[in-house]
C-alpha cells in the first residue's frame, strides 16, 4: 500500500526531527500524515504513532492542550487495537506533560 509506506516514512522522518529538536519543522509534517492517515478506512497502529509524534513536537513547544488531545487520541486508537504495550508507553508520555 503506497499511502500507508508513505504515511511510514513521514513518521520515522518526523520522529528524528523531533529527537534532533526540529519539532517545528516535524509539526507540519505529522499534521499532514494524521489528516490523511484519516482517509484511510482502517485504523492502525501507525495512527496512534503519528499521533504521539504530534503529541511530542506539541509539548516541546509548550502547546500542552494540543499535546494533551493528541495523546488522548493515540490512548483510544491503542485501546481500540488492544495495543497495551503502546498504550502503557502512551500513557507514560501523557504524565510527563504534568512534570514539564
Amino acid at each position: 500500500d503506497p499511502l500507508y509506506a508513505r504515511l511510514t516514512a513521514q513518521w520515522l522522518q518526523a520522529e528524528a526531527l523531533n529527537r534532533m529538536n526540529r519539532s517545528k519543522e516535524a509539526a507540519p509534517l505529522l499534521d499532514r500524515a494524521i489528516a490523511d492517515a484519516e482517509t484511510r478506512p482502517e485504523v492502525v497502529k501507525l495512527n496512534g504513532d503519528l499521533l504521539m509524534a504530534r503529541a511530542l513536537s506539541a509539548r516541546v513547544d509548550g502547546q500542552y492542550a494540543m499535546a494533551l488531545d493528541a495523546y488522548q487520541k493515540a490512548h483510544d486508537v491503542f485501546a481500540a487495537l488492544k495495543e497495551e504495550r503502546a498504550r502503557f508507553f502512551n500513557d507514560t508520555a501523557t504524565t510527563e506533560i504534568y512534570t514539564d
